[in-house]
């Protein structure tokens, strides 16, 4: 991956280091390990189509799986937004292509706002109405919570099939809350 334009090669910048008149100090790696689809330089703006259509897909799932949610029952989609965000983060993590990986990111974002809404619904529901504020509120800290451990994870897993791995495996777990 080319990070510096005065360095043609294939190649990741070494922070901190110039060299001068030949450029950016930089170390090999391979560019399959950094970025499988290519989405650098002139690709780039296809890192942004895929975070468009996560939210198409989040849009997507406010609707039907809401819809869903309210006409076959909240625990019912809850499971299987849970199942869903699990397989499809899944294949994200493995997906051979950009168009497999485009799919099933619009897919995980339709299931992710599935376990999102009917969570939050079913954890409102629970409580009196006195208390719904307040659980509003702790339910959406466990988000930011999540987004605050995320550097962490990256952290220690160095690529982002195991990031996309570690942050979706766990979504399996959320099945034990069949009842």
């Amino acid at each position: 991956m080319v990070l510096a334009f005065p360095v043609r090669e294939r190649s990741v910048l070494s922070p901190g280091r110039y060299t001068g008149e030949a450029g950016w100090s930089t170390g090999k790696c391979s560019r399959a390990d950094v970025d499988p689809f290519d989405l650098v330089c002139v690709n780039a703006w296809m890192l942004d189509l895929t975070q468009a259509i996560l939210n198409l897909g989040f849009l997507a799932g406010a609707f039907t799986l809401g819809y869903a949610a309210d006409r076959y029952g909240r625990l019912v989609i809850y499971l299987i937004s849970c199942f869903g965000v699990g397989v499809t983060g899944v294949v994200v993590a493995f997906a051979p292509n950009f168009p497999v990986f485009v799919v099933f990111r619009f897919l995980q974002g339709v299931f992710g706002k599935g376990t999102w809404m009917t969570c939050y619904v079913i954890v409102t529901e629970i409580v009196g109405s006195k208390q719904r504020r307040i659980v509003g509120i702790v339910v959406q800290m466990f988000f930011t919570l999540g987004i605050i451990i995320l550097p962490g994870i990256a952290y220690f897993i160095p690529n982002w099939q195991g990031i996309q791995l570690a942050i979706t495996l766990p979504s399996f777990l959320f099945l034990l809350y069949y009842w």
